[in-house]
């Protein structure tokens, strides 16, 4: 898989973007096509989303008449979630994911880091996972200033997802 773009509707209009990132370093990319604007934010260390809305939210808002919308929040009573397609484990070369439903309906995602990441010291996570929009969770707690979208996406041929996509497409290893 080559650098997938994504095609955001900001109020204001369509927008193509992608963002990445990696050890202590995130990047932005975002593209107005229709006003001739893009924008690119590389960023290292510290929390870079105040960064991204301030400056990415500016250049669209002020060149290209395009609003950045924001960030998702779980609701306050989010939807219950039945996760029998999202369960399983989705593996990269960062971490494997782990996605259980327990007895009282609720969804978790245990992260066990690989690589460079225990080697830094990365400790293992477990995350509440509460429905938001569709086949896409969010953590219930933010991470990292956030809650990132974790989306399931496409299908093996017999209901359960393919793929947790959140900015890495890590694809599903095992039920």
């Amino acid at each position: 898989m080559g650098l997938g773009f994504e095609l955001f509707d900001f109020p204001g209009g369509p927008v193509i973007g992608h963002d990445g990132g990696t050890i202590g370093q995130s990047a932005f990319l975002r593209m107005v096509p229709g006003a001739g604007v893009a924008v690119a934010l590389l960023t290292n260390g510290g929390n870079p989303m105040p960064l991204y809305t301030e400056i990415v939210g500016t250049v669209l808002r002020e060149l290209a008449d395009v609003q950045l919308p924001g960030m998702p929040v779980p609701a306050a009573e989010p939807p219950a979630v039945d996760a029998s397609r999202y369960v399983g484990t989705y593996s990269s070369s960062v971490a494997d994911q782990v996605v259980s439903q327990d007895e009282a309906g609720r969804v978790w995602l245990r992260r066990t880091p690989k690589g460079i990441f225990v080697e830094l010291g990365e400790p293992e996570t477990t995350v509440e996972l509460v429905g938001w929009r569709g086949d896409t969770l969010l953590p219930r707690e933010p991470e990292h200033g956030m809650h990132m979208p974790h989306a399931f996406v496409g299908e093996d041929g017999s209901g359960p997802a393919r793929y947790l996509h959140t900015g890495r497409a890590d694809p599903r290893v095992s039920s």
